[in-house]
């Protein structure tokens, strides 16, 4: 099983980035944000394609998209497995 990219995604500052200093402000950059989500195999491409031409600007600091394989993904609520757990 291939998951990628939560679908309850999390929003965070990245580590080491503390949300948006004055110097932002002033410079109209949006702050930094880091989110976590997995998708089901068959949408990572999608998912993918979405977020790049969702996020492009064209200038320095549109970010960075990282996947990873995970292994599995349990919904505690009721012990549902793999995909059905997203």
């Amino acid at each position: 099983m291939r998951l990628q990219i939560q679908l309850q995604q999390t929003v965070s500052s990245p580590p080491g980035i503390v949300g948006c200093d004055q110097r932002c402000l002033e410079d109209g950059d949006p702050p930094k944000v880091e989110i976590e989500f997995a998708v089901a195999s068959n949408l990572v491409e999608s998912a993918v394609g979405t977020i790049v031409i969702s996020a492009k600007t064209g200038k320095i600091g549109d970010g960075k998209t990282f996947l990873a394989e995970l292994d599995d993904a349990i919904r505690i609520r009721n012990a549902e497995r793999g995909e059905a757990a997203l």
